[in-house]
């Protein structure tokens, strides 16, 4: 059985995108076991996930370097090492 693998769906992330891919991030890692340990209280994990995932999106944002997918289920932050961040 063959896997399609299209990268249609991608695309650079505009302004408009940031929120909701704040939260998509949030629920992916929220469970990390790195998140679990910055962050122990599962009560508030959620929130402040989401906030460190704004940061590294809002780093990201200026540089063109901040993808998403379809309507922001995924996304991703580059850091290229020709640009200083």
């Amino acid at each position: 059985m063959a896997i399609q693998r299209s990268l249609d769906g991608v695309r650079h992330a505009v302004r408009g995108d940031l929120g909701q891919l704040e939260a998509s991030l949030a629920d992916a890692f929220a469970e990390d076991s790195m998140m679990a340990w910055i962050y122990p209280d599962r009560e508030t994990r959620q929130q402040y996930v989401g906030g460190f995932m704004r940061v590294f999106l809002d780093i990201g944002f200026p540089h063109g370097h901040v993808y998403t997918v379809g309507s922001n289920v995924g996304g991703a932050v580059w850091g290229p090492p020709d640009i200083e961040l």
